[in-house]
């Protein structure tokens, strides 16, 4: 049973699609990396016995303090300046994960306090399909489950509803779309969409949050992997199944605690987990979470202040699912799907949670 999601969760960390793999790219090592030399000659920067120190508040680089400041289902989230990517001492790193650039933030933000729900994707009149059980998976039909296997397009949808019900502008031009938007079947497509305005974090409507906001949210000014500490760093080679990570089984749903009582991987309702520093719940974990970004190998080495480069084909998903293991979840590595592109049986777990721009 967790033979067969650890190795899925190998292969889909694999640089491209195919041979088995799931139909996505991903900025993530080979499926046959060890853990790095530096680690095991003891030679990488440790701190609190055994985490790669991940830089926080260096000098010309700053962010305040988080808070949780959460109310009716959003929580605020203050600017600041953080460095993206994953330090070279990071547990799997690889040249194929995003590089470390420092990106500043200047707009305060509202991101949702959780996933979006079933219960709030019905509500907003998106349709519910049916999911297929396997023998590894089934999916979660709870009302406070993460709605999942719904296309990049349908989510922009649902956050244009969401500010047209609170009078808000809406952030998308889809006057190219048709279909109703649903879960597990691909009824809303669109033959171009377009940010409202171009810069889309200027937009005071309801959105899907930029990778730099999704990623300074996840680190939480922290200097390890997770927030409640440092990822717990084992053989690849070693027996099968991994050992339980006893900093991310605090705020998390992943491959090693995300099984229910029948032994079945799946996803759970929202909000069981501690919450991030800054008051999100399930930032890492439960549903892979889609970005307004478009897919990428490299942060540029000086990017603008507000940093955000709208999808034209793959969009960045972030903050890692239910059916992946620990060394892929850490806040720098990033997913890439199509906008088209659903998942279902074994391929649950691909979600959002809304952005808001706030004074």
């Amino acid at each position: 049973m967790r033979f067969f999601a650890l190795s899925l969760v190998l292969v889909a960390c694999g640089r491209t699609a195919g041979g088995g793999a799931l139909p996505s790219d991903a900025s993530a090592p080979d499926a046959n990396v060890s853990v790095d030399a530096a680690w095991d000659a003891g030679t990488a920067p440790l701190i609190d016995g055994g985490s790669c120190v991940y830089p926080v508040n260096e000098p010309g680089c700053t962010q305040p303090t988080p808070r949780a400041n959460c109310k009716d289902g959003y929580c605020r989230i203050e600017p600041g300046c953080f460095v993206t990517g994953v330090p070279e001492c990071e547990f799997w790193w690889s040249p194929n994960l995003p590089n470390q650039v420092r990106l500043t933030l200047t707009r305060p933000f509202l991101l949702g306090e959780t996933e979006v729900t079933r219960a709030s994707w019905a509500a907003a009149g998106g349709l519910l399909r049916e999911q297929k059980a396997n023998a590894d998976s089934e999916p979660c039909t709870d009302a406070d489950c993460p709605v999942d296997a719904v296309s990049w397009y349908s989510m922009l949808w649902y956050a244009n509803e969401q500010s047209k019900k609170a009078g808000l502008p809406t952030c998308y031009d889809l006057s190219t779309c048709s279909g109703t938007p649903a879960s597990a079947t691909d009824e809303f497509t669109c033959t171009a969409v377009v940010p409202t305005p171009a810069d889309l974090t200027a937009c005071r409507g309801y959105r899907l949050p930029s990778e730099a906001e999704f990623e300074y949210t996840l680190k939480a000014a922290s200097p390890t992997t997770f927030w409640t500490g440092a990822i717990q760093r084992y053989k690849t080679d070693s027996p099968l199944p991994a050992p339980l990570d006893p900093a991310l089984d605090k705020i998390a749903w992943y491959v090693g605690n995300s099984a229910n009582a029948a032994g079945k991987y799946t996803l759970h309702p929202v909000g069981k987990k501690e919450r991030n520093p800054w008051g999100p719940y399930d930032l890492f974990g439960n549903v892979e979470e889609m970005t307004a970004e478009k897919s990428r190998r490299e942060w540029p080495a000086n990017p603008p202040k507000d940093f955000n480069e709208f999808p034209t084909g793959k969009a960045t998903a972030k903050g890692g699912v239910f059916l992946r293991s620990s060394p892929a979840l850490p806040p720098g590595w990033a997913f890439w799907y199509e906008p088209t592109e659903i998942y279902v049986g074994y391929r649950q777990g691909i979600g959002f949670r809304l952005a808001r721009t706030v004074d």
